[in-house]
């Protein structure tokens, strides 16, 4: 996740180093306010992209270590379009059963391991892992 800040990161610099160029005349001004604004631009959505993928993981780490082990049928699954590192995004509506919550439906979206797409035809278990507190935040363990 690290890469995605210093990415961010570059490209804020790169936007102050096109201040300094317009500051010192190297290109002309309405050249580097484009060339600021796209870059400031993507290193923001950079950072907030980061952010969110941060916090994503920091859940998915609480839960592997205090969460409430379960078991869930795959109902449905739909890919997103999305990729991270070559693995789908799918959005995986569940049968999910745990001895705290017991049996519900549930919705969750995932990057899906390579390895693990056979696993997603309709009625295959997977094991998940359940907040005690939200039966609405859980993991799907792909190991």
């Amino acid at each position: 996740m690290t890469w995605i800040f210093f990415t961010a990161g570059a490209l804020l610099v790169m936007a102050a180093a096109e201040g300094v160029a317009l500051a010192t005349g190297v290109i002309g001004a309405q050249d580097a306010w484009v060339i600021i604004i796209v870059f400031s631009a993507i290193g923001l959505l950079l950072i907030r992209w980061g952010v969110s993928m941060s916090r994503r993981y920091a859940v998915a780490q609480r839960l592997r270590a205090e969460g409430i082990p379960g078991r869930a049928a795959v109902m449905a699954a739909q890919p997103t379009g999305q990729f991270l590192n070559r693995q789908p995004e799918v959005v995986l509506r569940l049968r999910v059963t745990t001895p705290v919550h017991g049996t519900y439906r549930a919705e969750v979206t995932d990057y899906v391991p390579l390895t693990a797409i056979g696993r997603l035809s309709t009625g295959m278990p997977l094991t998940v892992l359940v907040d005690r507190a939200d039966r609405t935040t859980l993991v799907v363990d792909w190991r």
